[in-house]
């Protein structure tokens, strides 16, 4: 946004430029050639920067806007729940740190439904489904199956601020750099993924999930 700015600026210096050789390059011009020839170049100066700061300020409001949105590098907040379409094909794989720095990796829960839910502490979605997914892993604990919470996008003393306040009993684990994210095809937050017992990535979720549709979700994986 900042490069965009500065290309419009150097337009407008250039601009500037080219109305005053324009208007020293005329040979003995008579005085009201020497008006006209200079309101024209104040005309195309004031227009110029005119143009500069209106584009200016629409790509700051737009920044602006995405902040409020709560998106990140192409990235936003998912405020409507939808199954999305996915190939099914074998879960990336990951090894990444819990809050309490316990390394979890995808191998070692071979034969276990894992339910993969991605989300950041300031993102009001995730804040809304905390305790519906809390409360379906705790009906589904001694099953199989696996919940594991993803942070991105997020401080970690936030993160933890998140867990204590909505009561977040299974595993959280700290996606500092995204790559996790990146892999699964993350397009937003929230965002929940389904794998297998054999390890295949059979359902995907974006946005916030009821009760009902989570273990819909589950019984289908299970199935």
């Amino acid at each position: 946004m900042l490069l965009g700015a500065g290309t419009l600026l150097k337009a407008s210096y250039s601009i500037v430029f080219f109305v005053e050789q324009d208007s020293n390059s005329l040979q003995q011009p008579s005085a009201p050639q020497r008006r006209r020839a200079g309101l024209t170049g104040r005309i195309l100066v004031t227009g110029a920067f005119i143009l500069f700061l209106s584009l200016l300020l629409g790509a700051m409001g737009l920044v602006l806007v995405r902040r409020e949105a709560g998106s990140f590098a192409g990235f936003g907040v998912n405020t409507v729940g939808r199954q999305a379409e996915v190939r099914a094909h074998p879960a990336p794989e990951f090894s990444l740190a819990t809050l309490e720095g316990q390394p979890i990796r995808l191998t070692d829960l071979h034969g276990k439904t894992v339910i993969v839910n991605f989300w950041a502490s300031w993102c009001p979605p995730c804040q809304d489904e905390a305790r519906t997914v809390e409360a379906v892993w705790r009906s589904r604990v001694g099953q199989d199956v696996v919940f594991l919470g993803v942070n991105l996008w997020d401080a970690e003393p936030d993160a933890r601020r998140f867990v204590d306040r909505f009561g977040v009993t299974y595993p959280t684990l700290l996606d500092a750099n995204g790559r996790m994210a990146i892999e699964y095809g993350v397009t937003g937050i929230p965002e929940t993924f389904g794998i297998t017992a054999d390890g295949v990535l059979l359902r995907h979720w974006v946005g916030p999930m009821t009760s009902n549709e989570l273990q819909g979700l589950i019984d289908e994986l299970r199935a």
